[in-house]
């Protein structure tokens, strides 16, 4: 059994969120966020444990009880059995490795929160009605695991970069219509049949998730040599219910949290004040543009932990 060393750990994320009824009566979102500290066996020698972060967004179906019901389950069930399941698969030897591990964990974690989302229904004698969309975000440095079910969506936004759409597809009619080459993802947005989803989490006894990887910041970071420092601008991570994503497009969403003219905080606290004071800022832009559904968002600033050196003195990009 090795001896395993505390190293140090990376830096830690900024994050806010808020869940709102918004054009609603009662909100049948969830959101789950949280960092964890992951052991990862190096190249060098001893290990090290590197900090990441996971975050949920669900938004519930089936109405009244059932909605709410469908996307805290999701969520409970689903960070139990993700952080489960990473955390006891602990002696990775490379990131391709824990990459492999994360990949693994969230086809599980899905799986289980499924199965548990479609016995609860069974069980309420709501089979069919009580399901919930589910998009979650686990990262480590420069990469991520991003995986969805539904029409939540997770945005990449670099301030080098301009607004991009969603790097998340929806499980809706019109999305697959756009695959299909029909219509475009501009009609999409208007479309009268946009809101139909094809799969959810708990619908049927079986789910198929999305899940691919995300390389973070790979246009815009440059590496410091002198100082082995790596420099990222400002990137971000959003999780959204599609009560904002309907009605506020990616080029308001890109201003939102960019802001005009501001840079980004150097002070910790105010960044997270910022962060809050954007997501808020999204919440009212949902409402100005009359959404009539629960509005759920997770911002995640992905900047310091692009920004800073590997504990061996290079960059987490030079790792294999």
């Amino acid at each position: 059994m090795p001896e395993y060393h505390k190293g140090p750990i990376l830096p830690t994320y900024t994050i806010a969120g808020l869940t709102r009824t918004g054009g609603r009566k009662a909100n049948e979102d969830s959101i789950f966020v949280m960092e964890t500290d992951i052991l990862m066996m190096c190249s060098i020698n001893p290990a090290y444990w590197f900090r990441g972060v996971l975050a949920i967004v669900a938004d519930g179906m089936g109405g009244g009880d059932y909605g709410e019901i469908a996307s805290s389950l999701a969520i409970r069930v689903f960070v139990k059995e993700f952080l489960g399941y990473v955390l006891d698969s602990n002696t990775s030897t490379s990131y391709d490795e824990i990459r492999a591990t994360a990949n693994k964990a969230m086809k599980v974690a899905f799986q289980k929160a499924n199965e548990a989302v479609f016995e609860e229904a069974k069980r309420c004698g709501a089979s069919g009605n009580m399901a919930t969309t589910l998009v979650a975000v686990f990262t480590i440095g420069n990469w991520g695991i991003v995986g969805n079910v539904g029409d939540s969506r997770c945005y990449l936004f670099e301030s080098g970069g301009p607004p991009s759409r969603p790097v998340t597809l929806d499980h809706s009619k019109v999305m697959a219509m756009v695959r299909a080459g029909e219509i475009t993802y501009e009609q999409a947005r208007t479309h009268p049949q946009k809101n139909i989803i094809t799969q959810g989490v708990g619908i049927n006894k079986v789910v198929s998730p999305d899940i691919k990887t995300l390389i973070l910041g790979e246009q815009h970071t440059r590496i410091e040599k002198t100082r082995r420092k790596r420099s990222a601008p400002p990137t971000y991570l959003l999780l959204c219910s599609d009560g904002l994503s309907d009605v506020v497009y990616e080029k308001a969403m890109w201003d939102a949290v960019f802001g005009k003219g501001k840079g980004r905080p150097t002070d910790l606290t105010e960044r997270r004040k910022r962060l809050e004071d954007n997501c808020l800022k999204l919440y009212k832009l949902a409402m100005k543009n009359r959404t009539t559904d629960n509005v759920s968002i997770i911002l995640v600033d992905l900047t310091d932990a692009l920004s800073d050196p590997d504990v061996d003195g290079t960059t987490i990009r030079g790792h294999t």
